[in-house]
């Protein structure tokens, strides 16, 4: 508080939008890759319908990885838009506040 009230730092604002929008990215780019590995062909007649319920609760999984990945995107950008939007408002209030140059 020495520079007259609280300021955040804008710089790590921005790389934490950055590091969160690229851990998103890569998130995305995993759920793509991820393939359920029991078929109904390796598990025998007998168990053919928990090879389906292990499909489909995989496919769900796969869904969720990915939707997480768009949400921590999506939350990097407003976090960098944030930090963009508080940085224009500290230097419009330090040119409003006589003795602050």
């Amino acid at each position: 508080m020495s520079g007259g009230g609280y300021q955040a730092d804008t710089g790590q604002l921005s790389a934490g939008a950055k590091s969160y929008s690229q851990e998103g990215d890569a998130l995305g780019q995993a759920a793509g890759k991820l393939t359920p590995t029991v078929s109904t062909g390796q598990v025998g007649k007998a168990w053919s319908d928990v090879a389906g319920k292990y499909g489909e609760a995989f496919g769900k999984f796969k869904d969720g990885v990915a939707k997480y990945g768009s949400t921590v995107t999506d939350f990097g950008g407003s976090l960098g838009s944030a930090s963009q939007s508080y940085s224009a408002n500290e230097q419009s209030q330090q040119k409003s506040i006589p003795g602050q140059d």
